[in-house]
């Protein structure tokens, strides 16, 4: 198996993960916060109750009630522990990251950079996404994603600055397609969270965890429009705060790929990664809302 990166400050210069009461105090208050908020969740706050146990018994309806009960009580504590991310990896320094954050494969990515090719990279919500922000610390190239502007200008811009600390270009989500579809010259990485509901149904659907599920095909559009190369990303969460992302191709060449076929690949392989752990995936999604 590939060891996982360790993130340079320097050439020739490797960053290890030392203690210091620096990082102590910030992990002890982030730590402290996803309690207290898992506290919310649990006890006080019925968060998106019905949703999650319909989208639990939906996908699991082999499972005893009990257990998916158990799926929902590590989910909420997992929520919460995102929550809690979303600000912790803005007050980490570039040395501190393999703290949080390992990329097992990253030359997957290298040579299909170096080869010429773009990418797709199909991410999903499950573990923690938003640390995918530190990915262009580590290619060569661009790294596009999409966002959702916020309809207050300060806090969209306090957002865009989180989000780009690390080098991502943000595109709001309503310019993606046509913009990324508008892409010449360099290679790049186009960050998709793949497993979205569509805004309305289309014609395209998977069997995915037991349930019809419609499909967004604007990440299969750009491989094919562009001949991207695209890359499925695996999550495990290998502790408190703590996540390894593994790279697995799909697709070398997207424009060869048949109709549908990259987005019932991708599906295969997401769910096969939300089976092993249920409880990091975004179950307080509405998913199937149109089935």
């Amino acid at each position: 198996m590939t060891r996982p990166i360790i993130w340079k400050s320097a050439p020739g210069v490797y960053s290890f993960r030392i203690p210091n009461i620096r990082l102590s105090l910030i992990f002890a208050f982030y730590r402290t916060l996803s309690g207290l908020i898992a506290l919310l969740l649990l006890y006080l706050w019925p968060y998106r109750r019905e949703v999650i146990r319909k989208n639990l018994a939906g996908s699991f309806p082999e499972m005893p009630e009990t257990e998916r009960r158990g799926i929902q009580k590590r989910y909420l504590k997992h929520v919460a522990d995102l929550v809690s991310e979303t600000f912790l990896i803005t007050h980490l320094k570039r040395n501190e990251l393999t703290n949080v954050v390992q990329f097992e494969n990253i030359s997957l990515l290298k040579n299909l950079i170096q080869s010429g090719n773009s990418i797709v990279l199909m991410a999903s919500h499950y573990g923690n996404w938003e640390y995918l922000r530190t990915l262009p610390m580590l290619v060569s190239c661009d790294v596009y994603a999409a966002y959702a502007p916020l309809s207050n200008r300060f806090l969209n811009s306090k957002l865009l600055n989180i989000r780009g600390k690390h080098g991502a270009r943000l595109i709001p989500k309503n310019d993606w397609l046509r913009k990324v579809l508008m892409h010449g010259g360099d290679p790049s990485v186009f960050v998709t969270i793949a497993d979205q509901r569509p805004v309305v149904p289309g014609r395209a659907e998977v069997s995915f965890l037991n349930q019809k599920t419609h499909v967004q095909a604007g990440p299969e559009l750009i491989a094919r429009k562009l001949n991207c190369a695209v890359v499925y990303m695996d999550v495990v969460k290998i502790g408190k705060n703590k996540y390894r992302y593994r790279f697995d191709l799909i697709s070398v060449n997207g424009k060869t790929e048949s109709p549908e076929s990259i987005m019932y690949k991708y599906y295969v392989l997401l769910e096969q990664t939300i089976r092993r752990k249920p409880e990091y995936w975004l179950w307080s999604h509405n998913r199937w809302k149109y089935t």
